[in-house]
């Protein structure tokens, strides 16, 4: 679609809804994570306001991150002091740490009263902020995990490119095969990923590993033998020094310091509007001795359970979690993947329009998301039990402590911690 025509769609929507729009507003819904300077976000506020007379939405941006604090932390201060926005558009591992504490609505009963078809989220993103049965989250947008690679450097090395059914084994072959060193060191990796437990899950899963007993979330289980397989492949690539898990970001990638680069979608529209120097290729995550998997990530709404307004709030929510918003975001911007799936078929096309070489790209993100995404696991005590795994990965990678010896620790005093909550 065209600007001229999604002009003319927005005109459209408009000239309906101002129809409905009368009377002074009486209902102040305070929103954080949506930027009233942004044109689009300010068109869907605009747009909202017109159909729903006597709400007026005082929208800003999520509070900026600043040396010592960040827009988590403000956000969790405000919860705290009971002056926290209405409604949040977010992200993150915060989020449920604010459900467990109590901070957030469930939206399960709200959306079964109003007939909300949840069937038609990513199921996974409704997964991750499911905790004993209540919903604390819509979700909005949806990634997940690819691997980049740089074609013309395959083809340098004489290598076919990955296929839909390469391996572990294959992607410890490439990456040697594509790493080069010279005298002073290695000048360019095989392969680069970030060492932290977000970006370890996926590996995690695929050798038929888990973090904790889903029944009993007290008992890590990082010293089972499928953690330790799952810790000794990557450990082994970082000393064989074909892999970069320290300091691994999109930058070096593009400037051709690394061969493969294990990140999440969202980087797809970044390469491909810079563009980079080279032929850029997207691979599924390879197949490991249990399963194919990748990591998801979303972007939801949440509602403040100290709200005055609930039923603004949520009608707030369901406008911006709705197909009609969802598809005009996509109009607005193909870079962002909408979190409900019969949209996904429209995002390939809008994709493929923006990017004519993104077609066969994008569609490699839509059969990850249909067939082995994994939602982010979320521990007790999460932000500390995160820092703690976290610390004990870049040991192992670093070389300084063996996995065993690294894990069995770890277990052990997550385990003593965990207990006592």
């Amino acid at each position: 679609m065209g600007r001229s025509h999604r002009a003319a769609l927005w005109t459209l929507l408009f000239v309906v809804a101002i129809g409905v729009h009368a009377g002074a507003q009486n209902v102040v819904l305070r929103v954080s994570g949506l930027d009233p300077e942004n044109e689009v976000a300010a068109q869907l506020i605009e747009l909202f306001e017109a159909r729903h007379p006597g709400i007026d939405v005082q929208a800003a941006p999520l509070p900026p991150s600043a040396p010592g604090t960040n827009w988590e932390i403000e956000l969790s201060v405000q919860f705290v002091a009971g002056s926290a926005p209405d409604v949040i558009a977010a992200y993150g591992s915060k989020l449920y740490d604010w459900a467990e504490m109590g901070f957030l609505q469930d939206l399960a009963p709200l959306a079964v009263r109003d007939g909300v078809d949840l069937s038609l989220f990513e199921q996974e993103a409704l997964r991750q902020y499911t905790i004993d049965g209540a919903l604390y989250a819509l979700p909005s947008g949806v990634s997940t995990s690819v691997i980049y690679y740089n074609k013309d450097m395959f083809l340098e090395a004489g290598l076919p490119f990955p296929g839909d059914n390469w391996t572990w084994d294959d992607l410890r072959e490439y990456a040697a095969r594509l790493t080069v060193r010279t005298e002073s060191g290695v000048q360019r990796y095989g392969l680069a990923f970030q060492g932290t437990l977000l970006y370890f899950n996926p590996w995690l899963r695929a050798a038929g590993g888990i973090f904790f007993d889903p029944a009993d979330k007290r008992r890590i289980l990082l010293d089972q033998p499928e953690a330790f397989e799952a810790l000794e492949f990557i450990a082994g690539m970082v000393r064989d020094e074909i892999l970069l898990v320290e300091g691994a970001w999109w930058g070096p990638f593009h400037e051709q310091q690394y061969a493969m680069l294990y990140d999440g979608s969202w980087l797809l529209p970044h390469f491909l509007r810079l563009p980079v120097p080279f032929e850029l290729g997207v691979a599924p995550m390879p197949i490991g001795p249990a399963d194919r998997v990748a990591f998801l990530n979303s972007s939801s709404y949440v509602i403040n359970a100290q709200t005055d307004v609930l039923d603004a709030a949520w009608q707030f929510v369901r406008f911006m979690t709705s197909e009609e918003v969802l598809r005009l975001q996509l109009e607005a911007d193909p870079g962002g993947i909408p979190a409900l799936s019969t949209l996904w078929p429209e995002w390939v096309s809008r994709f493929a329009w923006e990017f004519p070489q993104g077609r066969e790209l994008s569609n490699v993100v839509v059969d990850a998301f249909n067939n082995y995404t994994v939602t982010e696991p979320f521990f007790l005590n999460n932000q500390e039990t995160r820092a703690q795994i976290d610390a004990a990965l870049m040991a192992v990678w670093r070389g300084a402590k063996p996995v065993p010896i690294a894990m069995e620790e770890l277990v052990s005093a997550l385990n003593a911690q965990l207990s006592n909550l």
